[in-house]
């Protein structure tokens, strides 16, 4: 779910980078927003699986901590913009996230869930 969220969230980019409709672009935003809010369930569980609990609060934080970095590297994007066009800025996000989301698809597993026994 999360490499699918993250293709997915590029895939959109690179759609509205390539788009002359006000119509397309505004839909693939949209998706944008519906691809990127299908990520954070699937972190959290891969947190929550792969760390012990003394460890959870930092790995957290570090998780966390990638907003404000995406943040950061998106307002050097307005280099891009001025010298190449928003369209290049837009075909660049797009394709670094898919890039990273075939990544996440390869070596990301599932974490194996434990099942619990119910209460009697």
């Amino acid at each position: 779910m999360l490499a699918l969220g993250v293709i997915g969230f590029s895939a959109t980019s690179l759609v509205a980078g390539k788009s002359s409709s006000l119509a397309i672009f505004a839909s693939c935003r949209f998706f944008f927003g519906l691809f990127a809010s299908a990520i954070n369930a699937p972190i959290y569980q891969l947190i929550a699986s792969n760390f012990p609990p003394e460890f959870r609060a930092t790995a957290n934080s570090i998780e966390n901590s990638g907003y404000w970095l995406g943040a950061g590297i998106a307002s050097f994007m307005v280099i891009l913009i001025k010298n190449y066009g928003w369209r290049a800025m837009y075909f660049t996000m797009g394709g670094t996230g898919v890039a990273l989301g075939l990544l996440c698809a390869l070596f990301i597993k599932n974490p194996i869930i434990p099942k619990q026994e119910e209460p009697i």
